[in-house]
């Protein structure tokens, strides 16, 4: 077996050429996964996958697992050395599957759920994606509007004696404010989101921190991302139940992948209730953020014997509910975008007409 000598990728592999996607993640279990299951050697099977990878950043990892393995480690304890790229749900199931020899399943399992939450969140964005390409043309449009075209109309009313309309005044004091200024503006806005993004600073995370959570209370948004959540906990907790794991345990996967600063509080009390000897849909009913549906499937779950399957159903429950919602948006977003639309480029236009109509009912 060749055991070249490859670069370090460093935390994240974010040396070479970027760092890796969830979708290249759950791509390289899928196929380990297939390779496992065809009883090929686990190392065999990395060096096959580091040949057939196009990405440096994907052959950097695998040549990293692969050099873990040569080394003596496990197949957990090598994902564990790749700081930032595996979650600590895939190393758990890993684990356990070494242990079980169920390696090749469990590995198919995560996938499973890694691609179906790839495919929720590309169905939003690409329900968003033409709305906001539409918002995004009809800024540029209405900025130079701004400043090319109500310039000239401000020049052509200048010498005028008439006293203008207030909306044509407004629409005038704008313009000008826009040109004296918004270069300033318009430079300023991206540093300062550069800056919030890329710089360490605890500010900075508190400050985003707080952003976040404003945008999280607004009543649309706040339901749909806990129905995300309520997906996501399902999901994982039907994994880690199936797998083999303790009840307990698996809460604990579940708050520790968590990053939702309410939702984690739940599940911190939903895991102190189980702790203090409640069934799992006891433990629901008496924590905030878990609706009632989702405790009696639970408690149905509990009561035949098969929690996970239980947990795997709600969790399809939730995500068909939220493409519904994801379909219902997208008839409303288009003709609410219009109508913001009609209503901007509109008003501006009769404001910049309203002096000309104006003058022609005075001659």
């Amino acid at each position: 077996m060749n055991f070249k000598r490859f670069p370090d990728a460093g935390i994240g592999f974010s040396r070479h050429g970027g760092r890796i996607t969830a979708r290249e993640n759950a791509v390289f279990l899928r196929q380990l996964a297939a390779l496992l299951t065809a009883g090929i050697p686990i190392i065999l099977c990395c060096e096959i996958l580091e040949q057939s990878q196009t990405r440096p950043v994907m052959r950097a990892l695998i040549f990293s697992i692969r050099r873990e393995l040569l080394a003596g480690r496990d197949f957990y304890h090598s994902l564990r050395c790749q700081q930032g790229v595996f979650d600590e749900l895939t190393c758990q199931m890993v684990k356990i599957g070494e242990h079980t020899g169920r390696l090749d399943s469990l590995l198919c399992r995560v996938a499973d759920e890694k691609e179906k939450a790839l495919a929720l969140q590309t169905q939003i964005r690409q329900t968003l994606f033409y709305p906001g390409i539409i918002m995004v043309t009809a800024l540029l449009v209405t900025l130079g509007m701004f400043l090319v075209v109500i310039p000239r109309f401000a020049e052509l009313f200048a010498g005028s004696q008439a006293a203008l309309p207030l909306l044509t005044r407004g629409i005038f004091y704008l313009s000008s404010s826009l040109r004296q200024h918004g270069f300033i503006l318009l430079l300023s806005a991206p540093c300062v989101a550069l800056a919030l993004v890329l710089i360490p600073h605890p500010a900075c995370a508190a400050f985003k921190n707080a952003v976040w959570q404003r945008l999280l209370r607004l009543p649309l948004v706040h339901k749909e991302i806990r129905q995300l959540l309520l997906v996501r906990f399902t999901r994982n907790l039907s994994i880690t139940l199936s797998a083999g794991l303790s009840l307990s345990e698996g809460l604990r996967l579940a708050l520790y992948s968590n990053q939702h600063a309410e939702f984690a509080r739940s599940l911190a009390q939903l895991r102190g209730c189980i702790h203090s000897g409640l069934q799992l849909h006891q433990a629901m009913r008496a924590c905030p953020g878990f609706p009632e549906v989702l405790v009696q499937m639970v408690k149905i779950g509990e009561e035949s014997g098969t929690p996970e399957q239980m947990l795997a159903r709600a969790a399809d429950f939730f995500e068909a509910g939220i493409q519904r919602r994801i379909s219902r948006l997208c008839l409303l977003l288009e003709p609410l975008i219009m109508l913001v639309l009609g209503v901007l480029i509109g008003g501006l236009v009769i404001g910049m007409y309203l002096p000309i109509f104006k003058l022609g009912n005075v001659l």
